[in-house]
C-alpha cells in the first residue's frame, strides 16, 4: 500500500520529511482500518538483492533496473545496475527506519525473514493474535 509510493519518492529525491509527513496522512485515512505493519528488515542489502536476483527473472530485473536508474537519486550519483541498486538500497534502509519508527500502530519488525519462514510465519500469527486478541 505505502512502501513502493515511498520508496519511488525517495528515488525522485523527495526531502525524508515529506515522505515522512505523507505517511502520517497515510496513516490517518486509515484509522479505520486498524492497520498492523510488518517490517521485513534484512540486515545485507547486497545478500539480499543477489538472493532475489537468482530467484527472479532476469528480463524483468534487467528491465527493473533499467527503469529506476532514470530517477533522479541515481542520476545525481551516477549510479546504475546492481551497484546502483545496492547504494540505494544501504540508504533507503536509513529511511525505512524512520517510517518503521514513525508509524503509529501496532507493528513488527522481523529481521532476515527468509532464513526461517515457517518460524517468522508463527511469530506473525502470534503477534497477530496477541495484539488483536480472538
Amino acid at each position: 500500500l505505502w512502501q513502493n509510493t515511498a520508496l519511488f519518492m525517495y528515488m525522485s529525491e523527495y526531502p525524508v520529511e515529506e515522505i515522512l509527513h505523507l505517511q502520517q496522512q497515510v496513516g490517518q485515512e486509515l484509522v479505520p482500518l486498524s492497520p498492523v505493519l510488518f517490517y521485513l528488515y534484512q540486515d545485507n542489502v547486497e545478500v539480499a538483492l543477489r538472493r532475489l536476483f537468482a530467484m527472479r527473472d532476469e528480463t524483468s530485473l534487467k528491465a527493473d533496473l533499467q527503469m529506476t536508474s532514470k530517477y533522479p537519486w541515481f542520476l545525481s550519483r551516477g549510479l546504475s545496475g546492481f551497484t546502483g541498486w545496492v547504494k540505494f538500497f544501504q540508504e533507503w534502509q536509513g529511511v525505512a527506519e524512520q517510517l518503521y519508527d514513525d508509524w503509529p500502530y501496532q507493528k513488527l519488525r522481523v529481521v532476515n525473514a527468509h532464513a526461517a519462514w515457517a518460524t517468522v510465519y508463527q511469530q506473525m500469527f502470534q503477534f497477530l493474535y496477541s495484539e488483536l486478541g480472538p
